[in-house]
């Protein structure tokens, strides 16, 4: 017995000496890139003083905090992570509540890659389907690329939690049709979405997992030249039954433009160019923004968003977590590149902002042509990750992935050889490709034929 006591007290004094030790360690890496305020939870085997911020470091760098409770330390990411990147978190000089001797955790981990979608219209004179495609995303690349649906006339698509929308055509031009289909990621089931009467959809748009939104322009209005195009949303945990969405005088929408906010509300600019935020459920009532020519980006949180009038582009605050007051407005033009202010495009917030990607165009003097550029522009200081060749490729569009790791621009690789794929009023060149770039290190780390990358 007392050998037994002696050998307690040897492995008890041991322990206390040796301080904590990291147990094991909690994270969701799927979790962790596809939304902020993940947690990575660090268990060890005693009670922990409490850990300072100072002594952890991420790598790659990534914002956090930390909290410690008990035996363990969370480190809360702010932001989502990188695609299939490998990190290491260290915390130094951790100790226990009873005692100064101190540890150094370490805890490695590999985030998972992202799945993405594009489309891939078949040259009109094969004959052959439209396919929309599924790729996987990591910070190498894209790999193990398969069609997830193929159809006569993709127009437009999204994906919406695990399925995606459709939209497809049929008849001639000036007189075509359009179908809304939901397509099951999981098994390829097809359900065809019943529309008011026949016509086309336009600006086709995903909310979260559950909410999908259109413009619709019936048939018997197209013909007489009335060009309606009401905004309508689809709750998919509900009816599936496209409901017409009410601006501010209670009757039907007709947006110029219009976008979904995290939140499940939606902004939209209405005909007379009065920028509105609405509850499509009616629950809410609508209120008016003010008056504006186009909205260009609404940041990650839903806090604030980029929209235009007659001069410039504005950073518009839209509710108080961002630090300012509904309503305020902050000119946002370009910064200039190289002493020389360039023309601004089409601009995205990166996350919160308000750092931003944004489409610019200067003009070159040995060319006689405007040079399209795609930079990173932090309000201070403007970086080109992208640039067209004058009078050889151009820039027709980009997105930016939800965690700002990587800008996708579609690029018309010869514009002197462009043919049109005649989808119109969504036409793209049967030879645009899309570029999938590293917006660190400015690298193109793949290419697809086709375009409209989806997240």
């Amino acid at each position: 017995m007392a050998v037994l006591v002696v050998f307690c007290l040897a492995f008890l004094g041991l322990t206390w000496f040796q301080g904590p030790k990291l147990s094991s360690a909690q994270l969701d890496t799927q979790a962790v890139v596809a939304s902020s305020g993940q947690q990575l939870r660090m268990f060890a085997n005693q009670s922990l003083a409490q850990v300072d911020a100072s002594q952890v470091s991420v790598e790659p760098a990534a914002a956090f905090s930390v909290d410690t409770v008990g035996d363990i330390v969370s480190i809360t990411f702010e932001q989502r992570l990188g695609y299939g990147l490998d990190y290491a978190v260290t915390v130094s000089g951790v100790t226990s509540l009873h005692n100064t001797s101190d540890a150094v955790f370490r805890y490695e981990f590999t985030t998972d890659a992202r799945p993405v979608f594009h489309l891939d219209r078949a040259d009109p004179e094969t004959g052959e389907p439209d396919r929309v495609m599924r790729s996987t995303l990591d910070a190498k690349g894209l790999s193990g690329q398969e069609s997830v649906y193929s159809a006569q006339g993709i127009m437009d698509f999204t994906v919406i939690g695990q399925a995606l929308a459709v939209i497809t055509r049929e008849g001639e031009q000036g007189a075509e049709q359009h179908h809304l289909s939901l397509v099951s990621l999981a098994d390829g089931m097809v359900e065809e979405i019943v529309l008011p009467e026949p016509g086309t959809l336009d600006e086709l748009r995903s909310g979260g997992s559950a909410a999908l939104g259109f413009r619709f322009t019936p048939e018997s209005t197209r013909a007489t030249g009335e060009g309606v195009h009401t905004l309508m949303w689809i709750d998919l945990e509900g009816s599936h039954v496209p409901q017409t969405v009410a601006g501010i005088d209670g009757s039907a929408l007709q947006p110029i433009d219009w976008r979904f906010l995290p939140s499940g509300e939606l902004l939209a600019l209405s005909g007379d160019n009065v920028l509105q935020r609405v509850d499509p459920t009616g629950e809410s009532p609508t209120l008016p923004l003010g008056d504006y020519q186009g909205i260009e980006s609404v940041s990650a949180d839903g806090s604030t968003a980029i929209v235009r009038d007659l001069y410039d582009t504005i950073l518009l605050v839209l509710d108080d977590s961002a630090g300012g007051v509904p309503g305020d407005e902050l000119p946002f033009g370009p910064t200039p590149i190289d002493g020389v202010s360039p023309f601004g495009g089409q601009v995205a917030l990166l996350l919160e902002g308000p750092a931003r990607v944004q489409k610019v165009s200067v003009f070159d003097e040995g060319s006689g042509f405007f040079e399209g550029k795609i930079v990173v522009d932090d309000g201070a200081v403007s970086r080109i990750l992208f640039e067209s060749v004058p009078g050889t490729t151009s820039i027709e569009d980009f997105t930016v992935s939800p965690n700002g790791q990587f800008v996708v621009v579609e690029v018309i690789p010869d514009v002197s050889a462009m043919v049109s794929d005649a989808y119109y009023p969504l036409a793209r060149p049967t030879s645009i490709t899309t570029r999938f770039i590293d917006l660190v290190s400015g690298a193109v780390v793949a290419e697809v034929a086709g375009f409209d990358v989806e997240w």
